[in-house]
């Protein structure tokens, strides 16, 4: 979760309805990166860095993540 709210309680609301992550406003985009890579690390089963085979793409709202390339990207709607 990437959010503005700073209070302990919201933290662990987070965590406990889903979330595998927690990083608070204003955050260090090397920080998110990081944590993102780490998500990624304990998801895969091939080995790290490698290339996928398969090209596996979640979409959330303007997000694109290919799980195979490892990159994430942002489709504006509108242009």
């Amino acid at each position: 979760m990437l959010t503005a709210k700073i209070d302990e309680i919201d933290r662990i609301v987070g965590l406990e309805v889903g979330a595998d992550d927690y990083l608070p406003k204003p955050f260090n985009p090397r920080e998110l990166l990081a944590r993102i890579r780490a998500v990624l690390r304990r998801q895969t089963t091939e080995a790290p860095g490698a290339p996928s085979s398969e090209e596996k793409i979640i979409t959330f709202g303007q997000f694109k993540l290919n799980l195979g390339t490892r990159e994430m990207f942002r489709t504006d709607e509108n242009p």
